[in-house]
């Protein structure tokens, strides 16, 4: 059994029970079968927690770079950490272990002053324009990337929402110049947690109309 003893190790034994039945397996499909799972998404998280760059990742104990990142990518892109996070926080909150006083803030990231290739033509409804001035001008940056213009220049910013105990309910991801207020209602909307009675649009209704029912999600 494996702990959480080496400093690489991000999941105890019980809670990998918890999640491995939630990831999705590719057994049946083309191309190689998954590995250890467990030994990818410990990678995963490592990454994260640490902030390393990806090729930084130490092989040794979480196998090629290129296939974590690959990894994250796929799960990413297809829901899976969205349905991970949804079905722990079903199973907290039927053992009462979120508290329902929700905290909203936001965080700045600098963006790498050639991480957009937006014309500054449509910078008003792409978000950043480019500073990199050999780009062809047809290529628009996605306004999905989440890339804006403020005081500091190109930057991401994460709104999140939290319980009052520190458990994440909610996130959103955008421009830089996004006003913290005008995201509340769309971040409480993020926020939904199936068979409670304290949703995202509960949360809304409760703000908007404090004598509104609220009823399970």
């Amino acid at each position: 059994m494996r702990s959480t003893g080496s400093r690489y190790r991000v999941f105890t034994d019980r809670q990998w029970e918890r999640i491995e039945p939630l990831l999705p397996s590719n057994s049946g499909l083309p191309g190689h079968p998954f590995g250890d799972n467990r030994r990818v998404v410990e990678g995963i998280a490592y990454r994260f927690r640490t902030g390393i760059p990806w090729r930084d990742l130490p092989r040794e104990q979480f196998g090629p770079w290129q296939t974590v990142w690959k990894r994250h990518r796929r799960y990413a892109g297809d829901g899976t950490w969205d349905r991970v996070l949804t079905q722990i926080l079903a199973e907290a909150d039927t053992a009462g272990k979120i508290d329902w006083a929700v905290s909203i803030d936001a965080t700045i990231a600098r963006a790498h002053q050639h991480a957009t290739n937006t014309p500054p033509v449509l910078s008003r409804t792409h978000g950043a324009g480019s500073n990199h001035k050999n780009l062809p001008w047809h290529e628009v940056e996605p306004p999905g990337h989440g890339i804006g213009r403020s005081r500091g220049g190109l930057t991401t910013k994460i709104h999140q929402a939290v319980g009052g105990n520190g458990r994440p309910l909610g996130m959103i991801v955008t421009g830089g110049q996004r006003n913290d207020g005008a995201m509340l209602t769309g971040m409480l909307a993020q926020i939904h947690v199936p068979g409670s009675a304290v949703a995202g649009h509960a949360l809304v209704r409760m703000l908007c109309s404090p004598t509104a029912p609220i009823r399970p999600a």
